[in-house]
């Protein structure tokens, strides 16, 4: 059924409205409803989770391929627009960012393709059928014929720039949500999709972020006596708040409105620091356009990466240290403009991870490549001679605009794990001072090709793993690793600086390790016994913070498990591993309870 739906339509429609049930409470580690105890639990009274972890967090990529519900606004995690016939579903249109169909400067649709074809975005199609059921809200301007197809069959108006769909039963399709017309002279824009369920809060303006509740568009979770559950549409932040982006960080961060599912942020209250890389835009592209940046937060996608503003707001939610990676070809303006952003914005009692270029020294890659090439051109001797010239650009302009606050910028030098050697070449290349106050390497294990998935297949794997039926400890991929994070702790030490890990866990190469053995290895106990120890070798090394690689399972980046399947993962043993490390081991190294320390 296809309503046309426009701004100036009065009409309610709802009729043959289904009954949605509540969604039931599924929730994997760190994903339980806030626990609170009365009106003065608001979060400006809490102490963080996360004050005494030791861990930090690479997040998932941040949009459509993301299984965590990462957002409110379903919207921003929505594919690029396509253009597809309008009988397709959601498994026919498999085509996003194609099309004949022309946008605004905003990403809206105000022309659709001369064929008669239909335009869309796919949504949950990251969450494989891993999203809340119940109704969700469409919030708009303008107007235009819309309707839904997958786990959605109807589109429900219920008045002026709002309609709704229903999903009884999630499932891996998602919903395609398709326009076919558009309202002449004012066409459809500013769409929220808006997720069921809702937040606790004290009042409308004192909100906990982390508080899901059942409210009777869906959802799950009460609120404790003297709160109250406000429905996402009342609680989310809309279009207009978002448009200017600068009162949307404030909003979020002070905890008037909700933009991050709470959910998702309960998932990652534990976490000392949160790794953004993945958050930015392709690797495959450096710059950033600014005029783009500031364009409506409340459409953008995995092509655009994740505002600043949205880095930001989560940082100052989370009280979480904010680990970003500067692109390789990033320019001095860009540099200056993000910096003095985040001075603004971020939270003042929160310190920055700063590094530049990423793994910078593999063969073949971009940042390689435009080193190498920029050293050639500077008639330096090597990449890396132009890394730790660039680093020292990179955090003078950083300190620059940090000024007396300058001790927040860490400047991290990253190393290949693989060579012991690096950090004392570094240091040579750079005359004994160097541009980092501290040192980052991988600290993650191989995991190990499968030939099968019967047992003796899967015992073979662990042989491999960890040492066992021909395969000695310390021949092990295991102790591959741990030889390796010993020999770069020593190697940090014999220059005087911290050694951190900006990943952990296990790795893989897809090619070798199918999808189906993976899940099977997951589910295994020694799967959680491997990640305990590869924390507790770091500990013994004097590594200080870690970071696991990453924080969900995420359909565009297969290299390693997330900690989480999906957000609703009720049954993740690296989730649990993480969770008692960070239980029964408090941060270990001075200053690693909110005091940064002054770095030259």
């Amino acid at each position: 059924m296809k309503l046309f739906l426009i701004l100036f339509s009065a009409a309610v429609l709802l009729n043959n409205c289904r009954k949605i049930s509540p969604e039931s409470a599924s929730y994997g580690y760190g994903t339980e409803p806030e626990l609170t105890t009365g009106t003065d639990a608001i979060l400006s009274n809490q102490t963080p989770l996360n004050i005494h972890s030791p861990l930090g967090m690479t997040l998932a990529g941040f949009g459509s391929s993301s299984r965590e519900w990462q957002t409110v606004d379903q919207m921003l995690q929505a594919e690029d627009w396509q253009e597809f016939t309008c009988d397709a579903g959601p498994n026919e249109a498999d085509a996003p960012g194609t099309g004949t169909q022309i946008l605004d400067a905003e990403g809206w649709i105000t022309q659709l393709p001369p064929n008669k074809n239909c335009v869309g975005t796919r949504l949950f199609q990251g969450a494989q059928g891993s999203y809340p059921s119940g109704r969700y809200l469409i919030r708009f301007t303008g107007g235009a014929t819309l309707s839904v197809s997958g786990d959605a069959s109807s589109v429900t108006s219920l008045g002026t720039g709002l309609a709704a769909f229903d999903v009884a039963t999630p499932s891996p399709s998602g919903v395609l949500l398709a326009i076919s017309s558009l309202a002449a002279g004012n066409p459809i824009r500013d769409i929220q999709v808006i997720a069921p369920g809702g937040v606790c809060g004290k009042t409308l303006s004192e909100l906990l972020p982390f508080s899901y509740c059942r409210t009777d568009r869906g959802g799950s979770g009460t609120c404790a006596s003297g709160l109250t559950c406000f429905d996402f549409s009342k609680a989310a932040i809309n279009s207009s708040e978002s448009t200017d982006l600068t009162n949307f960080v404030t909003l979020v961060s002070t905890h008037q409105k909700v933009f991050f599912h709470p959910v998702f942020l309960q998932s990652l209250r534990s976490y000392k620091s949160l790794g953004f890389k993945d958050w930015f835009l392709k690797k495959s592209n450096f710059v950033r356009d600014r005029v783009a940046l500031d364009s409506n937060i409340a459409h953008f996608t995995t092509d655009h990466g994740a505002p600043w503003e949205a880095i930001v707001a989560l940082s100052n939610v989370l009280k979480a240290d904010p680990w970003l990676t500067q692109p390789a070809s990033i320019s001095n303006e860009m540099l200056r403009a993000s910096a003095s952003f985040f001075k603004t914005w971020l939270d003042a009692e929160l310190a920055i991870y700063l590094e530049y270029g990423g793994e910078f020294w593999i063969a073949g890659s971009e940042s390689r490549d435009y080193m190498t090439l920029a050293a050639e051109m500077l008639n330096l001797q090597s990449y890396e001679a132009f890394y730790l010239q660039r680093l020292s650009t990179m955090a003078n302009v950083w300190k620059s605009a940090f000024g007396a606050d300058a001790s927040r910028i860490q400047t991290v030098g990253l190393v290949n794990a693989a060579d012991a050697t690096m950090p004392s070449r570094l240091m040579t290349l750079a005359n004994q001072v160097p541009p980092f106050a501290l040192l980052a390497m991988s600290a993650r294990f191989l995991a190990p090709a499968a030939e099968g998935n019967d047992d003796g297949s899967i015992n073979s794997f662990f042989d491999t793993l960890s040492g066992g039926s021909g395969v000695t400890a310390e021949e092990s991929e295991f102790g591959q690793a741990k030889k390796r994070i010993q020999d770069m702790a020593a190697a940090a030490t014999a220059i005087n600086l911290p050694l951190l890990a900006y990943g952990s866990g296990p790795a893989f190469s897809p090619e070798l390790t199918a999808d189906d053995f993976r899940e099977i290895a997951r589910n295994d106990e020694r799967t959680g016994t491997a990640v305990s120890q590869n924390l507790s070798v770091w500990k013994e090394a004097g590594g200080r913070l870690l970071f696991y690689d990453k924080s969900a399972d995420d359909a565009a980046l297969r290299s390693s498990w997330g900690a989480l399947r999906s957000q609703q993962d009720s049954r993740s043993r690296l989730a649990n591993a993480l969770r008692e490390f960070i239980e029964t081991n408090p941060c270990w190294w001075e200053g690693c309870s909110g005091e940064t320390t002054p770095t030259p």
